[in-house]
């Protein structure tokens, strides 16, 4: 024998009301929330996250290929290769970059040279630049000593 459940005719749907529009209501505040922190990323924090990306920069740094040995026809070294050192200063890592400048060339043996004459990447140099578009080279050519004693002397600075 069956057993008929007797129901009001929209029992059901009464039921599932209180459920859908909470959960109707949840998702209108969750895109609400996104809505909000999405303007404030973009239009009230705009300031600051523009300041970020200007000083957001690659810097670019060329390194040279280290060479191989190169002999003559009759197995002697012609060239070999060796290191060279070089002693510089990067601007954005420095607070006083004048009195680290006179610091170096101090440490390195080398006049402190006016902004005008700054060394070519490459050539000897035999003196401090400041210039703002080189990287202040204080001396090429250099041995690990004194890098070692200019390393020292910006620690203790």
């Amino acid at each position: 024998m069956r057993r008929e459940i007797e129901t009001n005719g929209s029992g059901g749907r009464d039921s599932l009301l209180l459920p859908m529009t909470l959960l109707r209501s949840a998702v209108v505040l969750a895109f609400a929330a996104l809505a909000v922190g999405f303007w404030l990323l973009q239009v009230a924090q705009h300031e600051k996250y523009r300041r970020l990306a200007e000083n957001n920069h690659q810097r670019t740094i060329a390194l040279t290929a280290p060479r191989g040995v190169v002999f003559d026809r009759d197995g002697r070294v012609l060239v070999e290769n060796r290191y060279s050192l070089n002693i510089s200063l990067v601007r954005d890592q420095v607070e006083d970059i004048e009195a680290s400048i006179e610091l170096l060339a101090e440490v390195a043996g080398v006049p402190s040279a006016p902004a005008s004459s700054a060394p070519q990447p490459g050539a000897p140099s035999a003196s401090v630049s400041s210039s703002p578009r080189v990287a202040p080279m204080v001396k090429n050519r250099v041995t690990w000593r004194s890098v070692a004693a200019a390393a020292l002397a910006v620690i203790r600075a």
